[in-house]
């Protein structure tokens, strides 16, 4: 059995930090729920993507091994992918 590994942000209504392992999973729904976003998203130039992609590798540094960990390296590696600079 794994023991309670809380959120360091993400809190309940209650105020008490969430499970990360059930938080990766809601995160992970919210993304395939169909994406039901209105009007045009905005999209960040391939620089703020490269910044983002780079937080999420640090946050998957820290929860290596973790559900939360997996879920930000994969879209760190979406990311990149997707806003890679062509040089």
């Amino acid at each position: 059995m794994v023991p309670p590994r809380p959120t360091a942000t993400a809190r309940d209504r209650d105020g008490n930090p969430l499970n990360r392992d059930e938080y990766a999973e809601r995160l992970r729904a919210r993304l395939t729920d169909g994406g039901r976003s209105t009007g045009d998203p905005l999209r960040p130039t391939a620089a703020q993507a490269a910044v983002m992609a780079r937080l999420l590798d640090e946050l998957a540094g820290v929860y290596r091994g973790e559900s939360l960990g997996a879920l930000a390296k994969e879209l760190s590696v979406l990311l990149d992918s997707q806003f890679a600079e062509r040089t």
